[in-house]
């Protein structure tokens, strides 16, 4: 280990270290030969986003990675946090929480929350994480149905893609609060080649599409899909390719979906009562006690943080507060 503290640095001011960056990932995410952060994560990892990828450097060697990913729902900004590795030698020196300090510092007032995907409950507690979200997941079923064609959506033409956008927008995020995908997200879409596009056309149609795999911790999971069939019929149909996550409740076996920090409190306010129609008005949150108090059915509430998110996004939403399902697809999540 090299004598001085650790440089902080953005890998858009270093992009020379680009490949050393990937392998420090790799390496520290226990990733096999076969997969690749930039194909699993391009949305993350894309020369777009290297703004966002934070690193901490011994001399010219990376040696800490967290990387941000900001995007939109109902047009406003959310962040996702992803790929957090220190190496192995150089770890139990707080680098990683130096970074996440880091960037909580330089966005949370642009933010309405933070997501992230990790196992790590205890260490992202004192960042002010919980763990949220509904995720039900139906396993695979025996019966074999064979009427979906295997590509990726970078092989589609124009026409199926203006198609699939269009199932995105009318069905899964009808279904689902869910991130809000531009031109230019889509295009990142198509450089996610770990993962498999399934269509069911009829008549140069796409009736159905759904996305299946993506790098080693999605494999044979069903993470994404529309149709312009019922639910009926379409969740079976589905069900016979791989097993199927969803934030509705299509089996009894769910889990926690991510974690979820406020960014801004005046964002996250606004944030609530819009996602609510108004029926929930946040009065004040005190993050050094972990407590919310909010106006709701013409009554004032005080609760445990973790408890209000659980409530309003959940497990074990209140049924009351009518709140829409947020559900984020595995081709967004990092």
């Amino acid at each position: 280990m090299g004598k001085n503290y650790p440089i902080l640095r953005k890998l858009s001011e270093v992009p020379e270290l680009y490949s050393d960056v990937l392998r420090l990932v790799e390496k520290n995410l226990g990733y096999e030969a076969d997969f690749h952060v930039h194909e699993d994560f391009a949305p993350l990892f894309d020369q777009s986003n290297w703004v966002n990828s934070y690193l901490l450097l011994d001399g010219e060697k990376p040696i800490a990675h967290l990387g941000l990913k900001i995007r939109k729902i109902r047009g406003m900004n959310i962040g996702m946090i992803g790929a957090v590795v220190v190496a192995e030698e150089y770890r139990g020196h707080g680098y990683s929480q130096k970074l996440m300090e880091e960037v909580i510092s330089d966005h949370q007032s642009e933010l309405v929350c933070f997501l992230l995907w990790s196992d790590q409950i205890e260490l992202y507690k004192k960042f002010g994480f919980f763990l949220c979200g509904h995720q039900y997941q139906l396993v695979q079923s025996s019966k074999i149905n064979s009427s979906y064609i295997t590509t990726k959506y970078s092989l589609c033409s124009d026409s199926f893609k203006t198609q699939i956008r269009a199932l995105y927008d009318n069905y899964w995020c009808k279904k689902f609060l869910s991130f809000e995908r531009s031109p230019q997200d889509w295009e990142l879409i198509e450089k996610i080649t770990s993962s498999d596009l399934y269509l069911k056309i009829q008549d140069n149609k796409v009736e159905s599409y759904f996305f299946k795999n993506k790098g080693q911790d999605l494999q044979n999971i069903i993470f994404e899909y529309g149709s312009v069939i019922n639910d009926e019929l379409f969740i079976p149909e589905l069900s016979s390719y791989g097993t199927i996550w969803s934030a509705d409740p299509i089996s009894e076996e769910a889990q926690f979906q991510f974690m979820l920090a406020i960014g801004d409190q005046n964002l996250f306010k606004t944030f609530i009562e819009t996602i609510s129609s108004q029926k929930i008005n946040i009065r004040m949150i005190n993050r050094m006690k972990n407590e919310i108090f909010f106006d709701f059915d013409e009554q004032t509430y005080s609760l445990d943080l973790e408890e209000f998110l659980h409530g309003f996004i959940g497990p074990g939403t209140v049924e009351e507060f009518d709140t829409p399902k947020i559900f984020i697809s595995g081709l967004d999540s990092i």
